[in-house]
């Protein structure tokens, strides 16, 4: 990876984990813009849509086993979500190195969106937040039941949505960061 591109990933993953700890310290979890990128699929004008992403963690930095742990601590949908706004709200987002840069988000099997994405093996992720733009071309991936990043993608929204679906679809979004893209917005 060539220098500019790394320095964008880098200021990507640097804006993401403040962005997500400010919306679990300050907003209670609640999604904010930045986490949920215009996706374009072909021809921008006929299909786009957002969808709230989950940053990855590298395998090594995983949390799988503490997220399980709090989804299965109690039934109350209340609680898990204080333990997991707790507990995303200490140091979960601190250590930048702790993220691959590559992300995934669930989707319900049956929507528009479910079958824009299979039929594709790329698309465009535009995230908007302020004055921050980033373009990535991500190469796209349904992920199988029991991978880790679609296993930590699922427990990690149940968490926050008691009735997220089990058999929801898990998408990566793999960005090609020589090819991404940074600018400042201008109003």
């Amino acid at each position: 990876m060539c220098a500019e591109a790394r320095i964008i990933k880098q200021r990507f993953l640097r804006w993401q984990c403040r962005s997500r700890q400010n919306a679990m310290r300050l907003q209670g979890g609640q999604p904010n813009q930045s986490m949920a990128p215009a996706v374009s699929i072909g021809d921008l004008e006929h299909s786009q849509f957002s969808l709230v992403t989950v940053l990855c963690r590298s395998q090594d930095a995983s949390v799988l086993p503490e997220m399980i742990h709090m989804a299965r601590r109690t039934h109350d949908p209340a609680e898990r979500r204080r333990l997991a706004v707790q507990f995303m709200s200490a140091s979960y987002f601190q250590r930048v190195g702790d993220f691959t840069g590559d992300l995934v988000a669930c989707i319900p099997p049956a929507s528009a969106c479910h079958s824009s994405l299979a039929a594709s093996a790329q698309c465009r992720l535009e995230f908007r937040d302020r004055m921050h733009i980033y373009e990535l071309p991500v190469e796209l991936a349904q992920l199988p039941t029991g991978d880790r990043e679609r296993e930590e993608c699922w427990w990690h929204n149940f968490l926050f949505n008691a009735r997220l679906d089990p058999s929801a679809a898990i998408f990566a979004f793999r960005p090609d960061w020589t090819r991404s893209k940074f600018r400042l917005a201008v109003d």
